[in-house]
């Protein structure tokens, strides 16, 4: 899962911004759509710091795969927009791609699509190689 790869080291480069925003509204929302059953919702609910709960949630998403990646991006379009941006922009600048950013879309929607964009640029590069 190459492209889960990527989303953990997204996640990680922006961990001190994703830990700030974690609270209870996050969580019930990430529980509501199925990405944390109750008890993971309890446990980084009971983290020791906001830190070691976002290190818990990039775990459960890294677990999860793709689509839980994509459930988080849903839960933040509401709660935190502006660390979608943060993120499309992380995605954008790494492959020069900031011109085909169009904020018009939902943050949501555009970041999935840069990114899937990203990971197939990826992916092509390494079977050229």
């Amino acid at each position: 899962m190459a492209g889960m790869t990527s989303v953990v080291r997204l996640l990680e480069r922006h961990k001190k911004e994703f830990s700030e925003i974690i609270n209870t509204k996050l969580l019930q929302n990430l529980e509501s759509v199925g990405l944390l059953c109750s008890e993971d919702k309890r446990i980084l609910e009971e983290a020791e710091s906001p830190a070691k709960c976002a290190d818990g949630l990039i775990s459960i998403i890294s677990r999860k795969g793709y689509s839980a990646f994509q459930d988080l991006c849903l839960s933040l379009e509401t709660i935190c927009p502006h660390l979608l941006t943060k993120f499309a922009l992380d995605i954008a600048g790494k492959f020069r791609l900031k011109s085909h950013l169009h904020l018009r879309k939902c943050h949501c929607q555009c970041l999935c699509e840069l990114f899937n964009l990203c990971s197939n640029l990826a992916s092509s590069a390494a079977r050229v190689n």
